[in-house]
């Protein structure tokens, strides 16, 4: 059964990683163990309690009503390196002066096993001799049984004395070192091999992410494995493959639109321009015409210009979309495109009695731009300003530069702007109420085309306005465009 869940196997590597800490610790120090040991039983401490065993039973045949501790008594003396117990017939451990001695379960199995001979454990009661406690684990000992006329009459046992004892204890916190060591070398290793297939598939699925926020949609990941991580990379590529289909059938809409745009303005263009011819015509011959005819006849020709505005922003917002505006950057003198603006729009504000203005911070105020889409922007701003404006009302332009950019202004008295619709003006077909766009209002192009050519001459636009109290449009456009190349 294959494990598919991430959390598992990190767990199960972990315990597999545990384990065999454990077994590589058990190793080393086994190792080492039998090192002391073959030290500790180098120096001969079997052999040793067998030369005594037998020397103790030709001893005993030689004084068979002396007892054999006290017959071993004789035969020893004071060492260094080693001391001698004995051991009754019935397991009872003494020293040479009688003393009983408790024992701990390994150096007991010990005994039995080179003696034949069970001794009580006595782990559980204090140990005569303290020194032992430090052997318990190793049984450093040496034993041999005593035979007399064929009975065992007890045992002699050999062990390392209290200064070898010592000795070796003071190696204890350098075995702990060294487990340590080797503990931290086993988890950093281990970590190692953990942390690197997944740190390897996390980064690839940042980078995944990072791909699909710059825009790169057809860019995969190889799923590996059937855990959480792999589950999130086959999702992903999923949820990639998703959008990748739905951006390339948003950009078909998309030049599909463009197209329906670009055909309209084309089918409607042409028929205009024979409209246009026919009203000209006829308003040659207006002799021919009563009053009321006349004013038909004007109430044409305004609706042909307006169908004639629409058209031509159908056609800029082709042109925009398809990148097709290039900029021409030039010198150019706001008092001069101002003093234009006035000439053409001052016959229009006379007529619907609105006082048109122009403020220049300074005469000699000059950018570098695309004098052409410069003005197309101002005019079409201008043209809103006149068109909601009541009679009575006033109109403003107005300039203002600093060191590295200018700041121009078209401000009308008009009926303002909703605050919730402030953010929607600049949306393409987006059109306010009838209150600001009255009844021969615009086709709601014009300032989405005002924003992007703004965008193009790389400035910005912003709009503040309250109901009742008119609305200013800014217009910030550096002091100089880069020359086109």
């Amino acid at each position: 059964m294959r494990i598919r869940s991430l959390y598992w196997k990190i767990t199960l590597s972990l315990i597999l990683f545990i384990v065999i800490i454990g077994l590589s610790n058990g190793v080393v120090l086994f190792q080492h163990l039998n090192q002391i040991h073959r030290l500790l039983f180098g120096e001969g401490w079997h052999e040793i309690a067998s030369l005594l065993a037998r020397s103790l039973e030709a001893d005993l045949i030689a004084n068979p009503r002396q007892p054999a501790r006290q017959l071993l008594l004789g035969k020893t003396k004071p060492s260094r390196e080693g001391m001698m117990l004995w051991c009754s017939p019935d397991g009872q451990v003494t020293d040479l002066s009688g003393d009983p001695v408790r024992l701990s379960g390994p150096l007991c199995r010990a005994i039995q096993q080179q003696t034949g001979i069970r001794v009580a454990d006595g782990s559980q009661s204090p140990v005569a001799s303290s020194w032992l406690r430090h052997f318990d684990w190793l049984a450093p000992l040496g034993a041999a049984a005593v035979r007399h006329d064929g009975q065992v009459v007890g045992a002699v046992i050999v062990t390392p004395s209290p200064r070898i004892a010592a000795d070796l204890q003071k190696l204890h916190p350098e075995y702990g070192l060294l487990r340590l060591g080797w503990l931290l070398a086993t988890i950093s290793f281990a970590a190692l091999i953990l942390y690197y297939p997944l740190k390897r598939r996390i980064r690839q699925l940042a980078a995944g992410v990072a791909a699909m926020a710059s825009g790169d949609f057809a860019f995969r990941i190889s799923p590996q494995g059937r855990d959480e991580l792999g589950q999130l990379s086959r999702q992903f590529n999923q949820m990639a493959g998703e959008l990748e289909r739905m951006r390339d059938a948003l950009q078909d809409e998309n030049n599909k639109r463009k197209r329906l745009m670009q055909n309209i303005a084309h089918d409607l263009g042409t028929p205009l321009t024979s409209i246009r011819g026919y009203i000209e015509t006829l308003q040659m011959e207006d002799s021919r015409f009563s009053a009321e005819q006349i004013q038909y006849l004007q109430i044409i020709q305004g609706e042909a210009d307006r169908l004639d505005r629409f058209i031509g922003d159908l056609t800029d917002l082709v042109q925009l979309d398809a990148s097709a505006i290039r900029v021409k950057p030039a010198l150019v003198e706001l008092g001069g495109l101002f003093d234009q603006l006035m000439q053409r729009y001052h016959p229009g504000a006379l007529n619907r009695q609105i006082k048109l203005e122009s403020i220049l911070a300074s005469s000699s105020l000059s950018i570098i731009t695309d004098p052409h889409r410069l003005g197309q922007i101002l005019d079409n701003l201008l043209s809103n300003a006149m068109r909601v404006t009541p009679p009575g009302g006033r109109v403003c332009i107005e300039s203002r530069g600093s060191a590295s950019k200018v700041e121009i202004a078209v401000s009308d008295t008009g009926p303002g702007i909703a605050p919730e619709q402030q953010d929607r003006i600049f949306d393409r077909f987006y059109r306010t109420d009838s209150a600001r766009t009255g009844e021969a209002g615009g086709s709601g192009l014009g300032l989405a085309i005002v924003k992007e050519l703004t965008q193009l001459l790389g400035g910005s636009i912003q709009v503040e306005s309250r109901l009742g109290a008119g609305a200013r449009f800014t217009l910030v456009l550096p002091l100089e465009l880069p020359m086109a190349e």
